[in-house]
This record gives structure tokens, C-alpha cells and sequence, in this order.
């Protein structure tokens, strides 16, 4: 479901591994199952855990994992980037 100003997904993935390079958006992110670990190039590596949220901030760069084979599954809601006129 998606809004001029906020989106909202339910993901589901297998085990896999992303790069983000100055990610453009902010997510919030509750994870319904499975394990998940944020590895910042410029900060500490973070692991959530099924019922755990977190944030990816705007302009993250660095590695997330998904972990849980095929049963990851999570609730993400997304700022949009601010659109120019």
C-alpha cells in the first residue's frame, strides 16, 4: 500500500544479502519472523531478532542480511524522499 508521503510493505524473503550505498529513504522495520543483521560501514553490525523494529535512516550505506531461509518475513513502513517541485 503506497501514499504520496508514506508506503507500507510486507516482505518476504529468503536468506540473502543486500548493499545499500546512501540509501535515499528511511524505513521503519518490524520483523514478524526470522533474524536480520545491519552491517554499517561507518558503525556497529546490529542483529534484530522476530519481534524486534528497527531503522534504516536515510543515507545509510552498508550490508543488511536476511536470515531465516524462507520464512523471514517483515512490516516495513517508508518515508518517501522528499520530491522536488
Amino acid at each position: 500500500m503506497g501514499g504520496k508521503d508514506l508506503s507500507v510493505y510486507a516482505v518476504s524473503s529468503e536468506t540473502a544479502t543486500t548493499q545499500q550505498d546512501n540509501y535515499e529513504m528511511e524505513e521503519f522495520i518490524k520483523l514478524i519472523n526470522g533474524r536480520s543483521r545491519m552491517n554499517p560501514i561507518n558503525g556497529d553490525k546490529e542483529i534484530f531478532e522476530t519481534g524486534d523494529s528497527c531503522i534504516a535512516p536515510k543515507g545509510i550505506t552498508g550490508r543488511w542480511e536476511t536470515i531465516g531461509g524462507d520464512e523471514f518475513l517483515s512490516l516495513i513502513h517508508i518515508s518517501e524522499p522528499t520530491r522536488q517541485a
